[in-house]
């Protein structure tokens, strides 16, 4: 399991950023099993291992941003979309259509102002509707869920369980 972890940070350090983000989306795919086993499936398991291991507590700035945190069902959006689709359009994904978010994008690194790793921007609409747009740096994204399953796969007491997400050729 480190190994992938240690293969994601390559992939940043090389400016790979969508090998980075594709096995960093699959990461809690694999923890969600180990963590689960097959009582859940990884439209409910997926979300549930993020909003339990993986801390976006810092992911908001306020002022009304609260609502619209990262969380787990978004997560799983960004990894159907984007490893199914192409793309970090999470709108298109059926878990994500009751997101507060209304557009979601991701950017290299360094690329948002305000330096936090992301921005919200919310819109009033002439309806009265707030539009809530949020742009992650992809590196930024990358370390919180790499950081989370690291931590995840460190505290777990039996490491074996791993062993059959592994591909064995590349270990």
């Amino acid at each position: 399991m480190l190994n992938k972890i240690v293969d994601v940070k390559k992939a940043l350090s090389t400016g790979a950023y969508q090998s980075a983000l594709a096995l960093t989306l699959s990461l809690p795919d694999i923890c969600r099993q180990v963590e689960y086993g097959n009582t859940k499936t990884g439209t409910v398991g997926y979300p549930a291992w993020i909003d339990k291991y993986v801390d976006f507590s810092e992911c908001y700035i306020g002022f009304g941003t609260e609502a619209a945190e990262l969380n787990g069902k978004i997560c799983y959006a960004l990894r159907c979309s984007f490893l199914h689709c192409g793309n970090d359009d999470i709108l298109s994904q059926r878990v994500a259509r009751n997101c507060t978010i209304t557009n979601f994008e991701l950017q290299k690194p360094n690329g948002i102002d305000g330096g936090y790793g992301y921005t919200y921007r919310i819109k009033e609409l002439p309806n009265g509707d707030k539009e809530v747009s949020t742009v992650f740096d992809v590196e930024y994204l990358c370390t919180l869920i790499c950081d989370a399953v690291e931590k995840y796969y460190n505290d777990h007491p039996n490491k074996s369980e791993f062993d059959k997400y592994l591909c064995a050729k590349f270990v």
